[in-house]
């Protein structure tokens, strides 16, 4: 959900015009505005600084979202686990 467009369903994801911006509409599917993983995918395992790029503007939006949904089930009386994992 990081980096998704904005549909009926769901917000626009807040990495998905940065994504957009730094590798191009180009990534985008031909019959969606979804980012097609193969072909961002295509532009970032065969070059570091590309990965490293795509996971700057991806994990702080990943963060983001989980910290919204862990406020949001504790503002709901939910209770939250949290899990440490190596």
């Amino acid at each position: 959900m990081a980096y998704v467009p904005e549909t009926s369903e769901h917000r626009e994801g807040p990495a998905y015009e940065p994504v957009l911006d730094h590798f191009g509409r180009d990534i985008l599917c031909d019959d969606s505005n979804f980012i097609d993983r193969k072909k961002l995918g295509a532009k970032v395992f065969g070059n570091p600084e590309e990965r490293k790029k795509l996971e700057h503007l991806v994990w702080p939006a990943i963060q983001e979202l989980a910290e919204e949904n862990i406020t949001k089930a504790f503002s709901s009386g939910s209770k939250i686990i949290v899990l440490e994992g190596k």
